[in-house]
């Protein structure tokens, strides 16, 4: 099997078509500040787009209850399968991002 990721940054919403259409099937880091929504575009082109990152940073330094409720909200597609999760882009050593 051959995987094509594209590295994006930002809201990439109207690009996903196109992108798709070029072969891309992975995106990544699937930025979160960015205003990308994992569910959303799960929902709207399925489990043939893959998507690894998803996850916001930020709830690091906010404790465990808000680190549990990050990944509570990006379980459904770790449950769905074809999601890799992982920090939408490197955690910084500043607590308050």
């Amino acid at each position: 099997m051959r995987l094509f990721a594209l590295d994006n940054d930002g809201n990439i919403d109207p690009l996903i078509p196109v992108w798709i259409d070029s072969g891309i099937d992975i995106l990544y880091p699937s930025e979160v500040q960015g205003s990308i929504n994992g569910l959303a575009v799960r929902k709207q082109y399925g489990r043939a787009l893959r998507m690894w990152g998803g996850v916001d940073k930020r709830p690091l330094t906010m404790g465990l209850g808000a680190i549990d409720r990050e990944l509570e909200r990006v379980k459904p597609l770790i449950d769905d399968g074809g999601y890799l999760p992982m920090l939408d882009h490197s955690a910084t050593p500043d607590p308050l991002m």
